[in-house]
């Protein structure tokens, strides 16, 4: 077709498409027009949120706002606005992707007319709404400005701290131990400043403990000054000064000097600094928000003659650290012990402190949630003490204390004072916070789900030279400092793998999530399907899930505890039409799902989508439609091989498709399953996770792993000893690897990566972020790079069956924290030199089936905290120089010959017991249909015991 037919045709065609829109009755749209209607939306959201952010920080405090009544319709008007610019903009980018092909380009334009028509308007829509919504705040009076607020945060955060400390000696258990403790750090004999951090969560019982220790008669002896000041959130450095310079002249019964008030800055510090110096001094800081707070503080402090500063703080990264001029301790706050729970309750609950029979499970259920809060459990208690003993009014209290913490004004001061830590943060870190709000109560949550989430929604965007997972892992650890959320499980090398949240402080967050329409939870029994919420989680039913169709505002969709098949019609009804701008969908855990939901190939600005743990074993071709996908989580499923269009969801950052065998007793080599993935997967340029495909297609598909640049984790199972090659060749480009796992082929396939593959200088740069290695299958000997990795924490070698352990090369590693061996040596003896594994924690030795002796030099491993020896079936003498070992806590043998358990067996006539007395858990553990456990050191029994085998 020659150029001048082409115009001749795109003339027609364009003619046509203006002929048949008229007939439609579709007005053009005049982009002018629209594009002026997009800026005023934009402008007026901004507002409108501004405003939303200002409301919310006032309902922290309990505020009320006459012109603000109905917040909901403001809420609404900022998701019809924000839905609406989210139309545009994705029709925006389906004009600029489209193809140049004029027919095809004109059948798409007259498929598209009806969307254009509801994007334009959808827009004037928004615009005339949030118009409508501002011009009547506009009528009401401005509350913009967050300095206009009616309340003085100060003032309200000084009276709850004054309640806290109005404690009476019944509301007083589990003190005694910690009293004791903080008494003998202040009264230690040290002329030193000693600066003492007491952390934990909000109403655990920092200010209570510290306030009757400041108020014992012995400490008040010991110190010249006695000085407590609470630090307020906004904190001024000029009054807090003031404050204790009122306190050193009421201590000395002196009249304040009048020109205090109106001292600059430099001349009250002085003024502090000269009254303290020639005396000794206590001084306390309660609640101190900041590291600047007490960085500001210390300036004005004398550092010496025995004085004692104490510091309460909820956030761990408060916490001074010690230095030259002065003795640093942190105590935390630990919760009350189940004992000292149920006493404390019960004091509260019941005038004669005696719990009736018919309430003992009620009240079980009760401290379960109060998890050893001593706020809680006498919030509770009080309140609950009015009930009477009736069981109908006990369970009923039970099952709605999310309804008595918002309404019940007893329930009030708890509720603010666990508010405060969530009040504090930014505002992204707010939205990290209510997205907890969605998991069930006392749900165990998995670090890598939730900040995968998190980067779903665009909650975290890159700073400067730090990627989006670099932040969200600062967030996370934020949030858990501030005792936000509680680490429920975390690895050797200190990373936090699960994560949870105070019933309480769960129950708190759910309230605020659903005043701000973030989220909602359907329960099963609940009459109602929540609507116009941004976000739903479904617990234990899909019944009546129809009524979800109203909610066109969706867009997270979660579901849990998911017993039942659902249908392919309820699927339907789940993955609505409506609900096409979802952007997460996760469906963890719903294990009777069997076949991938066609419905959910629609839902194209999704970004996160999670089938684990279900019976889903074909991926359909048309996933491609997904463009936006940036998770795609198929672990646990059923699923051995993606199509070839899975490389056309260029956005993918996390590819998971693997599974383990479900291990009882001790695990197989082939006990995980990994993919066979396309040929051209170097095409997902944006890949960041990637596990497990298998090497099963030849170099080919190994050598394309070098284009994925970005990669900070790959699983590689089934390689083969003639493809070490190639995929060192495609290890070296990818230097921001942070965990790498390769499996042979199988137990009698070699593991060959040359050492010369990997060298590209001397300090071998290609790997110099890599963490985590693990390497099962035979090896001729360990690959000459890895002692060079001086990056590595972990290290896992399994099946390697070499006849030389070179513990000596592995033993300078410099941050190596956790090695795991299994049927690594087929020697008979191991040695751990002087000097060596300086920061190592974890040692697990597995099935060293010729192993007689272990012998450990004094100076060796001296940060040891865990060693676990196991099927070692010829090892039958007690280690040499364990009794070196001093920082070791726990001490397991798991299958290990009868002979060695004797020798340690305490009481035995030859036991040489002595060697692990510091020790002060020591286990021998077997598997008789199940797993036996005796203790062999310090502990009558065995308290609690996991399964935790060396390879975990």
């Amino acid at each position: 077709m020659s150029g001048v037919e082409a115009t001749i045709i795109g003339v027609l065609l364009n003619h046509s498409l203006q002929i048949l829109t008229l007939l439609c009755g579709i007005e053009p749209v005049k982009r002018g027009n629209i594009e002026e209607d997009v800026q005023a939306v934009r402008r007026d959201l901004r507002r409108l949120e501004a405003i939303l952010r200002n409301y919310n920080d006032a309902r922290e405090e309990n505020i009320q706002h006459p012109q603000m009544d109905d917040i909901e319709q403001l809420i609404l008007a900022s998701f019809t606005a924000a839905d609406a610019l989210e139309g545009y903009g994705y029709y925006q980018l389906s004009r600029e992707n489209d193809d140049n092909v004029m027919l095809c380009r004109y059948f798409k334009s007259i498929k598209n007319l009806k969307s254009q028509l509801e994007i334009t308007s959808g827009v004037k829509h928004a615009r005339a709404t949030v118009s409508a919504e501002l011009s009547a705040i506009d009528k009401q009076g401005n509350i913009n400005q967050r300095d206009q607020l009616p309340y003085d945060l100060d003032n309200i955060w000084k009276s709850l701290k004054e309640d806290a400390l109005l404690k009476k000696e019944d509301d007083l258990v589990g003190i005694e131990a910690p009293r004791k403790k903080l008494m003998a750090l202040l009264l230690e004999d040290d002329s030193r400043l000693k600066v003492i951090s007491v952390v934990g969560m909000g109403g655990r019982g920092k200010t209570t403990l510290v306030k009757k220790v400041f108020d014992d008669v012995s400490i008040k002896n010991s110190f010249t000054y006695n000085v407590w000041t609470t630090i307020s959130q906004s904190f001024k450095m000029d009054e807090l000064l003031k404050d204790i310079i009122r306190q050193i002249y009421t201590g000395n019964r002196q009249a304040v000097p009048p020109e205090v008030e109106t001292m600059k800055s430099s001349d009250l510090k002085k003024m502090v600094h000269d009254s303290l110096s020639p005396s000794s001094y206590l001084l306390i800081l309660d609640d101190v928000w900041s590291r600047n707070a007490w960085n500001a503080i210390q300036q004005a402090l004398p550092k010496g003659d025995r004085s004692r500063i104490v510091l309460t703080t909820r956030d761990i990264t408060v916490a001074p650290a010690a230095c030259q001029e002065f003795d640093a301790k942190i105590h935390r706050m630990d919760k009350l012990s189940d004992k000292e729970s149920k006493r404390l309750f019960l004091r509260k609950a019941f005038k004669d402190g005696k719990c009736p029979p018919h309430l003992e499970e009620t009240v079980e259920s009760i401290l379960k949630k109060c998890d050893g809060l001593p706020l809680a459990i006498n919030t509770i208690g009080g309140f609950l003490r009015k009930k009477g003993r009736t069981l109908h009014e006990w369970e009923k209290a039970n099952s709605s204390l999310g309804f008595e913490l918002r309404m019940d004004e007893e329930f009030e001061f708890m509720r603010r004072i666990l508010s405060v830590s969530y009040s504090e943060l930014p505002d992204e870190l707010k939205s990290c916070f209510l997205y907890l709000s969605m998991f069930p109560e006392d749900y165990t949550i998995e670090y890598n789900r939730l900040i995968r989430l998190w980067m779903a929604e665009k909650f975290i965007q890159p700073i400067e030279e730090k990627t989006v997972e670099e932040v969200a892992e600062e967030y996370f650890t934020i949030l858990l400092n501030r005792n936000l959320i509680q680490a429920a499980e975390t690895t050797s090398d200190g990373r936090v793998k699960t994560c949870r949240v105070h019933d309480i402080l769960h129950k708190i967050c759910i309230l605020k999530s659903r005043d701000q329409k973030f989220a909602a939870i359907h329960k099963e029994g609940d009459a109602a399907w929540p609507d116009k919420f941004r976000r739903l989680s479904i617990h234990n039913t899909l019944q009546n899930v129809n009524q979800i169709k109203k909610n066109s505002h969706l867009r997270a969709l979660f579901v849990f505890g998911l017993v039942d098949s659902p249908s392919k019609a309820t699927l339907h009804e789940l993955l609505f039409k409506n609900h096409s701008m979802i952007r997460l969908l996760d469906l963890q855990a719903a294990p009777l799902i069997k076949q991938f939901p066609r419905e959910i190939t629609k839902l194209v600005h999704l970004r996160y989508l999670s089938l684990r743990l279900t019976k889903v074993g074909v991926i359909p071709s048309c996933i491609s439609k997904l463009k936006n996908l940036e998770t795609l989580d198929l672990k646990h499923a059923l699923v051995t091989k993606l199509p070839a269009s899975i490389v056309k969801l260029q956005n993918l950052r996390v590819l998971l498709v693997y599974r383990y065998d479900q291990i009882e007793y001790y695990t197989h080599f082939h006990y995980k399953y990994g993919f066979k993935p396309p040929n051209n997967i170097g095409k997902l340029r944006s890949l960041q996770k990637l596990c497990f495909l298998e090497a099963t297609q030849g170099k080919h598909m190994l050598i394309e792993l070098g284009k994925l640049s970005q990669l900070r984790r790959l699983g590689v199972t089934k390689l083969g000893e003639e493809d070490g090659k190639a995929l060192c060749s495609s290890i070296k480009k990818l230097s921001q690897l942070r965990a790498l796992s390769i499996t042979s082929k199988d137990e009698e396939e070699i593991i060959d990566l040359p050492a010369e593959q990997l060298y590209q200088d001397s300090r071998l740069r290609c790997l110099q972020h890599l963490q985590r290695l693990y390497l099962t299958g035979p090896l001729r000997e360990l690959p000459k790079w890895v002692p060079m990795v001086n990056s590595l924490v972990r290290l896992s070698l399994k099946g390697s069956r070499l006849t030389n352990l070179p513990l000596a090369d592995l033993q300078d590693l410099p941050e190596l924290l956790h090695l795991e061996l299994l049927q690594v040596y087929n020697g008979k003896k191991l040695h751990f030199q002087n000097g060596g594994f300086r920061k190592l924690k974890v040692l697990g030795l597995d099935k060293f089936d010729e192993l007689e002796t272990i012998k450990v030099d004094k100076g060796a491993m001296p940060s040891l905290e865990k060693l676990i020896i196991q099927r070692c079936t010829k090892l039958r003498k007690v280690p040499k120089g364990i009794q070196h070992l001093k920082s070791v806590k726990v001490f397991e043998l798991f299958d290990m010959h009868e002979e060695l358990i004797e020798r340690l067996r305490p009481g035995n006539p030859d036991s040489e017991n002595w060697k692990i007395s510091h020790i002060s858990q020591v286990y021998s553990t077997n598997w008789n249909k199940g797993w036996e456990s005796q203790s062999l050191g310090k502990l009558n029994e065995r308290e609690s015991f996991r399964r935790n085998h060396c390879w975990k």
